[in-house]
């Protein structure tokens, strides 16, 4: 599972330097849990759209539109706390703690539907 967490984290960062876009024309002040927030909901678009970077990139527009942050701010939001390992070491717990959160869901959403006595057709 942390080896997953790591590869999600490194082709976040690789596909945000690459599409990263300045938009100033955004100003909103990024804090500790929106951008706990935001990194998530990025990560798990980065593991959904893994094989389609084009469509990865939309999504990612479409996260930082809903969450009103640029690119830029969450870079140098990013930036930032790599200078200060030990905030940002209370951040990747915080994150790590939401994507286990979210993996449990979705494990337990995954047992439940094959449990689930499957209707029978009458097609006969």
């Amino acid at each position: 599972m942390f080896n997953r967490i790591i590869l999600i984290a490194s082709i976040l960062a690789i596909v945000c330097g690459v599409f990263a876009k300045s938009d100033t024309h955004r100003s909103k002040e990024l804090t500790s849990d929106v951008f706990v927030n935001l990194y998530v909901q990025l990560s798990v678009a980065a593991e959904q759209y893994l094989d389609d970077s084009t469509r990865l990139v939309r999504v990612q527009d479409s996260i930082f539109n809903d969450f009103d942050v640029s690119r830029d701010s969450f870079d140098k939001f990013r930036a930032k706390m790599d200078n200060q390992p030990e905030k940002w070491n209370d951040l990747w717990e915080k994150i790590v703690k939401k994507l286990e959160e979210i993996d449990k869901k979705h494990r337990k959403s995954e047992i439940q539907q094959k449990s689930a006595p499957k209707s029978k057709s009458k097609n006969k």
